[in-house]
Formats: C-alpha cells, structure tokens, sequence
C-alpha cells in the first residue's frame, strides 16, 4: 500500500510544483522529516492559500496532528474558516471526527469511563443528576463553554449518553411494574406445601368467619397458566396477624396501600379477580390444572340491626372448605343494614399532586386501626397539624426529581411545545450561513452574544477580545451595508404585525452588533494595532542582527589573514605551466570558497580537502588570530541554521537556512507601510461614523496609530542603511554578483547566470559552506554525528577553533574543554584574558 500511495504522488497535480515536492517529500519521508518555516506546514499553508477541498483531505490524512499551531498560534481549522470555501473546513472537521471516533472504538473510553452503572458509586455517596442531555454538569461551573477541540467529543457523549439514560428508565419502569404484580400475588395466593412449583395453585387465606356452607352455589374459575413463568420471588405467600379481633394482612412493604379496603370492605385486588368471567365449576376441575377456582356468589347481605358476627366476603381465589389453613379473626361490634364492615376513614387530608409520583415504600398506620393513644405517633401528628408541616414541602421541586415519566395511574399529558419560526436574512447563502454558524460556535464565552462582544469592542477589552476573535467577528459576523439594511427593513415590517421577531441566532447577533457605529472598521484598525508592536520588535530585532553581520565585515582585522593564507595557497597550486591563465593572482572571487566549482573540487589522492591543509596551517602559524577570526565572523554563523536530516530520495543531507535576510525585511517593511496607509485612511473614516467624542477608540487609537507610524518610519530608514553597508561590503570584496546555479534546458545542465546579483543568502552560506561544508559533516557516521557534530554544530552553539578541529580531524584527540566563545561582560576571550594576566 506504500509503494502504490508513493507511485500515485506524482499524479497528484496542485497547481504548484513548490506544494507538489512538499507533499511528494511527506510521502515519501514522513511528515516529521520536513522542517515547517515558522511552524506553518502544508496543511496550514492549504487550508489559507488553496480552494481545493480534496487537496486539504489528502493533506489532513497525512498530518499527525490537525492541532498544531503555527508561528502565529493558529490551527489549520483557524485558517479553514477563514477560507472562502467552506468545504475547505468541512473537509477538516470531517477528518478531525473520524480520527475522534475511531479513538473511541479502540479505547474503549465510553465503556469503562462514561456509562457508569450505580453499582459503581461507592457506599455512602449518589450519583450526580444528569443534565437535561443526560450528561452531568462539566467541571467549571454552567458559565464555561467546551473547548473547540473537544466539541466533537462532547457530541458523541451526549448522544451514545442519552440513549443509555432512556434504556435505563425503561428498564426501571419495568422493576416498579413486576414489583407491583408480585406484591399483589403476595395478597392474593400462598404457596400450597407438597405441589410442584410449575403447577402450584395460589390461594389466599380464607377469614375465620366463611363456613363450609359459603363453598356451595356458583363459582367462577381463574387460570393462572400465564404466571407459571415468573420469577420464583414473585410467588411469596403474605401472612396474616390477629390483633384485638381484628384480620389484618401484611403486604409487601413496597406497595403496603395495594390491600387497603374500599369502601365496600373488599380489597382492589379481591375487586379485579370477583369481575373475572366464569369459567368452571370446582367439579369440572381436573387435578393438576392450573385453574384456581374461585367463588362468585356473595353470602347473602344482612337485614336489620342487632348484635353477631358479619359474614365477611370470601377471599378470591379461595376453595370455601379446603384443607388450606384460615385466617382467624372475628369481627366486633354490630352488624349494621346490609352487613359490610365499615373501614376506618384517615385523618389526613386528601392530598392531589400535578402528577403522578415515585411511592415510598412504608406501612402505613392509620388512627383508630393500627395506630392508639398513648404512642410517639401522637406528638409526631400534633407537630404536623399545629406546624403545617405540609405547607413546608417543596412541592414544586419534589415533582420535579421524583416524577414517573409514566405512571401507573393517569398518564402526565405532556403538551407539545412548537418552536417558533425564526427570521433568517435572504441575503446570507447557506454556505456562507454555516461558516458563519462554525464561527459563532468557536467564540469564547466572553463573546458568545452580540451584546458581549459590542461591549468588549466599546471597551476595547483586550482580556476578552482576542486578535483571532477580531478577525472572526469582522470577517463573518460584522452585518455588511446590505445585511444592516435587511435587518431594519425585517424589523420595520415586524414592528407593524403582533407576531414578534424571533430573529435565528446569526441574525440575533448581527443585530445586537448594529448598536456599535462603523463595528467593522473599528475592529480592521484595532485588529491592525492589536500586534503591531510585536511585529515591530521582531523586525527591529532580526534587522539588528543582520545589521551586525554587515559590520563584522567592515571591522574584522582576521579576514584579509585567512583570504591571504588562502590567495598564497591558491597561487601555489596554480603555478607552472597553469601560471599563465590562473597565477600570480592578487586576489579571486569569494564564491571560491563555498560555492560548488571551487575548492570543494580541490582534493588529495586520499580524498582530503584542500581546506584541511588551509586550517591545520592557520591554526598552526597563526593561533592567535584563529581565535579572534571566529569571534569576529560569529554573527556571520549566528543567522544560519543548520539540520541534518534526509532528502527526497532518503539520503541523508545537512539543510541550511539563512534566518534573516535583507531582502526579506525589506519586502515586510514595505508591506507593513502600505498596510498602516491602509488602516490610517480606515480610521479616518471611522472617526466620522462616532458621534460621541468621549469614546475610547476617539481617544486612544488615533495616538497609536501615531506612535505605530513614528516607529515603523524609524525601520525604514534604519533598514536603508543597512542595506547600502551591505552593498558597501560586496564591493569592496568585489562580489556584487556571483555564478548562478546549473540549470537543466532541454535536458541538458547548463551553467547558470554568471552576473547574478549577490544576495544575502547567497553571501552568508559562502562562508559557512567554507568552515562548515556539508560533505564533511556527511562524512561521520550516524552515531558520531548524533553524539559530536549534532551539539556542536546543529544547536545554534558558537564556532570554535576546537570544533574546527574536530570536524576536519586535525587533531585525534576529543577537543580540549577550554573556551574560545566570548564572554557577555569583558567582550573578549576566555583564553585571552588567561594569557593576559598571565
């Protein structure tokens, strides 16, 4: 697959041979192995310069990290937004969510971190409410927005969350209905000793009171084949209690109010199994069948008053005269009219809550039943009335929290809710739409609404205001003349109709920015102001570098030694019957010693350089200004960077690069002040559009634009002057211009333009390709590379005459300990003040 994807490379066509190298090198090397100018690989490069979608994919695919920040502290999705097109950032949101997901099936992360069951929460401590998304609150407080790299993230959990609450809801609600049968199988029947479990008949404990003779008459049948498949726990027998002649049966204590008598002194349970329809009499029952047979006929009601016992009703699903132990309770007290027991009315009053609720499973007590005088419950009862206890309750939040989302009972209507229809602008197209949408996403909090960000821009707030916000709000959110029109016209036509304006957030922002006058040049001048000193101090500082390069030249004293030393051995070799055309030379051209063609090619019958003949004999004979020549020609080695790393082909090579170039700087100076014109002109036409003198862009911004246009003045001039004292140095070593290098013309290599004008490039690379010639760093081996060259000439660290050594072997020993670098206060050698106090 890596041959195919490397041979596929050179079909890919960019519009751009520079960007069809670079990504023919990733290919083929990796990403890592190119060095990224100022931080900004291909992909930032793409994703603000190239319109073509499939160019970012390709180049997202590649990157390790879609993350990185260039020099600028910016994303490559930060230059996507910013990009015309919008499936520029479509594109690259597209991979960041693939590579997110994938992570998540390959970690596992949601299984063992976020679908956390109770049992996980340890004793003692609950578990958190989730949020109305079925997630806890994030850490931070509700005022802290997600991070725009984890929105993403934050979507799937929400969702795969989500659909784990709901399952788990459903499946408590299915716990509350088999709580529920079981308790009132528990009422109803008892387990039978001797039968078999599959073919048990449940019956419930007949009172004392019912005769053999209630058995006779009519009798209706129950099955119960469909409750043979329950669970063993649902299939409890309850038991009875006889108190003061008084039948009394204990439920389950979840559910205790399921056996409380109705008015007619029988139980809603005993009420659903009497309305069963009849189905066989007890003769016509087979042995062993799952029937239950249970009596429909009443015992006739009493007449009249006087003193006995009131037949009760027969338990449902009770043989009258079976072998099945009784209840024995007798009830006291006169049977009054037609018989029925009267039951004892609560004290309490009736309470109706909005919905139904989560019960709590108790047993309750009742006055004048289980409850006499001379208990605790009596003082608890005289709180509870003389306090209004009930009136303290929560009520309001108590159904909130414990509300069934369906009840047993009433269902909760729950009213659809329609959104309403909101407003958007004709004039926004719906790519433009969701740039616009992205951008309003990624905005801080402080910035997250039209009345934050016009009061940050009034305040020029620069803890809120970021310069990246600054060109997101300008760019996407900034209403234009046409789209400030729209707004009014929408609002004027709104204003005459009752419906009100519900503007969509876009629209809602924009018109919240309306309030601020002239929004899009303040934020042009500020953002423009924003870094510019910045700026500044960088070109001031990388122009004072070079400007001590240029000056080393025009005061070095070590120079015209070595180009002596140099010319002697030059002339030497050149003598004979060579002396004619090449001898006798007063002096040569300076791209002799580190351009190609010149002393590179000059090498002994053992392949030793001329140049190691050159420093040994330097070094020797002049040791003294060996020493001071490298401090002098240390900012010369101080703007070129040097890498060891591979080329297209995989062969190892050592890269140079010039850190600051005068041209360059002149270029970025001229673009600067055409810039500030710019801006200056924008923030002239802004104060027109402010009416209140008193604001702080009034004050404040005209004075740095003033102080921005004496500074940036002041760099001009300074970069004119330094770049005449270079052109001062290449004439005076005649070196105004150099031999270009080969070109290829009709498949032929030709020799390049031999006047091509000197650049600064070109001028600091002739000098370190001298002491510095890639081919002998080459020339170690991988591990002395990495453990002597690397540190001593990969890391930025000064040049020294020991280093020297080392790299051209002239001596074997490991380089002495002692320093030649300059020390920071005396400005002189270490090994000179030594000699000098010596």
């Amino acid at each position: 697959a890596v041959r195919s994807l490397k041979a596929m490379v050179p079909l890919v066509s960019l519009g751009d041979a520079q960007l069809e190298k670079s990504l023919q090198k990733i290919v083929v090397d990796g990403w890592d192995s190119t060095e990224w100018p100022d931080g900004q690989n291909l992909l930032h490069f793409l994703c603000e310069h190239h319109g073509d979608a499939s160019a970012v994919r390709l180049a997202a695919e590649l990157c390790p990290n879609l993350e990185v920040r260039d020099g600028q502290n910016l994303r490559a999705m930060d230059y996507a937004l910013r990009n015309p097109n919008s499936a520029v950032a479509e594109q690259l949101l597209l991979v960041s969510q693939e590579r997110l997901g994938q992570s998540f099936l390959e970690e596992d992360v949601l299984k063992e971190d976020v679908f956390k069951t109770d049992k996980d929460v340890p004793e003692g401590e609950e578990a958190e409410p989730p949020t109305e998304h079925g997630e806890a609150d994030p850490p931070g407080g509700e005022g802290d927005a997600p991070q725009r790299t984890q929105l993403g993230a934050l979507f799937m959990l929400r969702t795969r969350l989500a659909k784990a609450m709901k399952e788990n809801d459903l499946l408590r609600e299915k716990v509350g209905e088999l709580e529920l049968l079981r308790t009132r199988l528990a009422i109803l029947s008892e387990k039978p000793q001797g039968a078999p479990a599959a073919e048990r008949i449940h019956m419930a404990p007949a009172p004392a009171s019912a005769t053999p003779s209630s058995a006779e008459g009519h009798h209706s049948l129950t099955t119960v084949k469909e409750l043979k498949d329950l669970p063993t726990g649902c299939l409890e027998s309850s038991s009875t209690s006889t108190e003061d002649g008084e039948t009394e049966t204990a439920s389950h204590p979840e559910t205790a109010d399921d056996a409380e008598l109705l008015a007619d002194g029988t139980t809603e349970t005993e009420r659903m199994v009497d309305t069963a329809p009849p189905m066989a009499t007890p003769e016509a029952t087979p042995e062993g069948s799952d029937i239950v047979a249970t009596p429909t006929k009443v015992p006739p009601k009493g007449k009249g008053k006087g003193k006995g016992k009131a037949p009760a009703p027969t338990a449902p699903g009770t043989l009258s005269g079976s072998g099945s132990d009784a209840g024995k309770g007798e009830a006291k007290g006169k049977a009054k009219g037609k018989g029925k027991v009267s039951a004892v009315e609560p004290t309490k009053p009736e309470v109706k809550p909005a919905q139904d609720l989560k019960t709590i499973p108790w047993t309750r007590y009742v006055v004048g039943a289980q409850i006499t005088e001379g208990t605790i419950w009596d003082q608890v009862n005289e709180v509870y009335e003389h306090d209004h206890i009930m009136e303290a309750l929560p009520m309001d939040e108590i159904e909130k929290r414990f509300g069934k989302a369906t009840g047993q009972g009433v269902a909760v209507v729950k009213k659809e809710v329609k959104k309403p229809k909101t407003v958007k602008l004709s004039s926004i197209a719906q790519e433009q739409r969701f740039q616009i949408e992205v951008c309003l996403r990624t905005l801080p909090v402080g910035l997250n609404t039209g009345s934050k960000a016009a009061r940050a821009i009034q305040d020029l707030d620069r803890s809120v205001m970021s310069c990246e916000a600054m060109s997101s709000l300008r760019r996407f959110l900034c209403p234009t003349d046409e789209q400030e029109q729209e707004l009014r016209a929408k609002r004027r036509e709104r204003s005459e109709t009752p419906e009100p304006l519900i503007w969509d957030p876009v629209e809602q922002y924009m018109e919240e920015l309306l309030v601020i006058s002239g929004c899009s040049l303040r934020l042009s001048c500020w953002e423009f102001l924003y870094n510019l000193s910045e700026r500044l101090a960088q070109l001031q500082e990388n122009l004072q570098r070079f400007e001590r390069m240029v000056r080393c030249f025009l005061t070095s004293t070590e120079i015209p030694v070595l180009l002596s030393l140099v010319l002697a051995f030059g002339n030497y070799l050149n003598g004979g019957k060579n002396e004619k055309r090449l001898g006798r030379a007063d002096g040569f051209h300076v791209e002799l010693l580190g351009r190609p063609g010149g002393l590179d090619l000059v090498n002994d019958t053992q392949g030793r350089n001329v140049r190691q003949l050159i420093f040994e004999t330097f070094c020797e004979k002049y040791p003294s200004h060996s020493e001071r020549l490298f401090e002098e020609l240390a900012p010369v080695f101080d703007l070129v960077q040097r890498r060891i790393g591979k080329d297209a082909q995989g062969v190892p090579a050592l890269r140079k690069s010039v850190r600051v170039e005068i041209e360059d700087l002149d270029k970025q100076l001229s673009q600067l002040k055409s810039e500030f014109t710019k801006k200056h002109h924008e923030m002239k036409e802004c104060l027109k559009l402010i009416d209140d003198p008193a604001e702080k862009f009034v004050i404040e911004i005209p004075r740095e634009f003033d102080d921005a246009k004496q500074h940036i003045d002041d760099l001009i001039r300074k970069k004119d002057t330094t770049l005449q004292q270079f052109k001062v140095v290449l004439a005076n070593f005649k070196a105004e211009t150099y031999r270009g290098d080969s070109i290829v013309v009709d498949g032929q290599l030709k020799d390049g333009n031999p006047k091509s004008e000197m650049t600064s490039e070109v001028w600091c690379k002739i000098w370190d390709n001298f002491f510095v010639p890639p081919e002998r760093v080459l020339s170690f081996d991988a591990k002395r590379q990495k453990s002597l060259i690397e540190p001593r000439f990969c890391k930025d660290q000064p040049l020294t005459v020991e280093s020297l050594a080392l790299l051209w072997g002239l001596t074997k020993e490991e380089p002495r300990r002692r320093s030649t670098t300059v020390c920071p206060r005396k400005g002189v050698p270490a090994a000179t003040r030594r000699r000098a106090s010596a």
